[in-house]
């Protein structure tokens, strides 16, 4: 039953960023809308969501993670 339940929010993580990147993607899309735009919007979204929902602690916890985390770049998404 666990299982089930991890796999359905797996499944609803996918869903919400593929729509996420799709608008992403069709913002980049216009000339006048640099990445780095978009980028500071979509991580000010983040920030204030996760200091309106976690405790002081947990946020800077998830601020540290994110500092620290290693992303490995697929490729370059220009418009």
């Amino acid at each position: 039953m666990l299982e089930n339940h991890k796999m359905k929010n797996l499944k609803k993580a996918d869903e919400v960023y593929l729509e996420l990147r799709e608008h992403v993607l069709k913002l980049l899309e216009q000339e006048e809308v640099p990445f780095e735009m978009v980028a500071a919007a979509l991580m000010t979204i983040a920030q204030r969501l996760y200091k309106t929902n976690l405790s002081e602690t947990d946020y800077k916890n998830i601020m540290k993670e994110a500092y620290d985390t290693n992303i490995k770049l697929t490729h370059k998404i220009t418009h």
